[in-house]
């Protein structure tokens, strides 16, 4: 009886430790991101309006790899949406540009609102890096997100802003 009872709790241990291990592998994913039209339209515009946005440029500057620097847009852009991108060489002309006027930007607010066919018209504030108190430049265009990824991408202008 003993014995019997020794080897229960030894299975009830094992079992409790089991769900330990579970939860604790659980807690050390990463948190899956929201992937509403709306989060990956902002995701992706802040990427495109941020200058040299985690290295991009700087890192192309090393290689002068093309296919690499877009590559980076792959997580919330169709490949339809990069290859637009490469044509209009979008950011990278923005980049090249913040890079030599020593002028880099970052996104302040983003509005964007979608229509009920799926467009989505969008205005983004961008500061300068070394003074977020104050907007610089406004850009507006469009956009189109279909199965999680921005598909098409338009921009209108990028302004000065009045101060």
């Amino acid at each position: 009886m003993k014995r019997r009872i020794k080897g229960i709790k030894c299975l009830i241990f094992l079992v409790m430790l089991s769900c330990i291990g579970a939860f604790a592998a659980g807690c050390g994913e990463k948190k899956e991101t929201k992937d509403t039209p709306q989060e990956v339209g902002k995701r992706f515009l802040e990427q495109v309006f941020t200058s040299d946005y985690e290295e991009r440029y700087t890192e192309f500057l090393k290689d002068e790899d093309v296919e690499k620097y877009y590559k980076t847009f792959s997580e919330y852009a169709s490949q339809e949406c990069i290859e637009g991108l490469k044509q209009n060489r979008i950011p990278a002309k923005y980049d090249k540009e913040a890079k030599e006027e020593k002028e880099f930007y970052t996104v302040s607010e983003i509005d964007l609102k979608f229509d009920e066919t799926g467009t989505g018209t969008f205005e983004v504030l961008l500061v300068d890096k070394k003074n977020k108190d104050e907007v610089v430049q406004k850009a507006t265009g469009q956009i189109t997100v279909d199965d999680k990824k921005v598909n098409s991408f338009f921009l209108s202008n990028i302004v000065p802003c009045e101060k």
